[in-house]
């Protein structure tokens, strides 16, 4: 995935999109991607912040903002929190639930509004139940992005249109 994501570079061969080079369009492929990893990096900050990571203040959408809240289904546990949007979440989000700071990851890589979403190991530390809630979410984000799953588990890979299995860097089907 880190080839893919064009933070390595392949050793042999070429990765082609629209059949161009990646690496002579790369920053503009690094843009159209939304990534949420399995240890997602949250700030001590508020959760606008944090949705609207890296992004200047003057700069941030509140409404772009809100729809990415809506679109992971966490709008309304922020709506309903005591200082809403401006809720300071703590030394690594430690006022949230590893739902909840998964969720956070998926409005973080739609604020951007990608064409590709990368999920990678998301679920790894999510409970069934929780795990079943962010599937969910998934299968709704599908609607407004390409999205990619790395992960481990079938049940996860499960609920994907196309499976794609490496065994010692090679793929097999």
């Amino acid at each position: 995935m880190d080839i893919i994501l064009g933070v390595l570079s392949p050793t042999s061969g070429t990765i082609k999109l629209n059949n161009k080079n990646l690496n002579e369009n790369l920053n503009d492929w690094q843009k159209s991607i939304g990534y949420v990893p399995q240890d997602l990096y949250i700030l001590d900050d508020t959760i606008l912040n944090n949705v609207a990571f890296g992004i200047d203040d003057k700069d941030i959408s509140f409404e772009r903002y809100k729809e990415s809240l809506s679109k992971a289904q966490l709008l309304d546990f922020v709506e309903n929190l005591e200082d809403k949007h401006n809720t300071r979440l703590g030394n690594r989000g430690i006022r949230l639930s590893g739902g909840q700071k998964q969720r956070l990851g998926i409005a973080r890589a739609l604020y951007i509004n990608p064409e590709i979403i990368v999920l990678d190991e998301a679920t790894n530390a999510l409970d069934i139940k929780t795990e079943n809630e962010f599937l969910k979410i998934v299968k709704n984000i599908k609607n407004y992005s390409t999205i990619l799953i790395i992960s481990h588990r079938p049940e996860i890979t499960s609920h994907c249109d196309r499976v794609i299995r490496l065994e010692n860097g090679k793929i097999v089907n």
